[in-house]
């Protein structure tokens, strides 16, 4: 599976709090008023602003579903889907930042642009979505939209792989066993594959076993009881 065209499962919304500048910033209300009338104007625009950013944000009920539901409406109105993700991204949803970052990725609903898939990914993966931390992983391992570095893919693939993102602990895998960006460790990419397997990665458990035979005995061993640990503290 491709982590960058993954589409995020766990739903998360909700809006920043905003103080008065901020309505006004996006209302385009002006309660710099000056005079004996100052405090009457200002808590009259403010009920305003307030009252229209309610407004707002009831009308953007819909938006949540059909950014929830973004895989199908891409399909038949397109532009519809990525204006309800993109509106919410801006508000911090995780979900539509994970959305949008794939839209982005591969060219559904708008061109393709990594740069921008590689911006919406990060806001996402610095709330702790382990989705995003993935797709940030690949992003930099393979130079999209960010300028490739391995010891920053290995930082979110950890980030990620700690959630229990099994391609996350495949992939983890890989770094270790090939030593990109991390020093080379089979003991760690025998215990990520192994963890990677244990979540139902096929692939992960015929990589450990490759992988296996070029150890010796106490690495095994060793790597088997960090995997027990992991599974004990997550």
């Amino acid at each position: 599976m491709t982590g960058s065209g993954r589409w995020q499962e766990l739903v998360r919304s909700g809006l920043f709090a905003a103080d008065s500048a901020t309505i006004c910033d996006r209302l385009g209300c002006d309660l710099a008023l000056s005079g004996d009338g100052d405090k009457t104007m200002r808590a009259i625009g403010l009920a305003l602003a307030l009252a229209a950013l309610a407004g707002a944000t009831s009308a953007r009920a819909g938006d949540r579903e059909d950014c929830s539901n973004a895989e199908a409406v891409l399909k038949i109105e397109p532009a519809r889907a990525v204006a309800a993700c993109r509106r919410l991204a801006e508000q911090g949803n995780v979900e539509a930042e994970v959305n949008l970052g794939a839209m982005y990725f591969n060219g559904w609903g708008v061109l393709p642009d990594y740069a921008t898939a590689a911006k919406w990914y990060r806001k996402a993966a610095d709330q702790g979505d382990p989705s995003a931390q993935y797709n940030m992983g690949d992003m930099c391992a393979h130079g999209w939209g960010e300028p490739q570095d391995y010891a920053e893919a290995a930082m979110w693939y950890q980030k990620a792989a700690d959630q229990g993102d099994s391609d996350a602990q495949y992939n983890l895998g890989v770094i270790y066993a090939e030593g990109r960006g991390v020093p080379r460790s089979y003991v760690q990419a025998h215990m990520w594959w192994s963890l990677s397997a244990a979540g139902g990665d096929a692939l992960a458990g015929k990589a450990r076993d490759e992988l296996a035979v070029r150890m010796t005995a106490a690495q095994i061993e060793q790597a088997t009881a960090l995997a027990v640990a992991w599974r004990q503290n997550h």
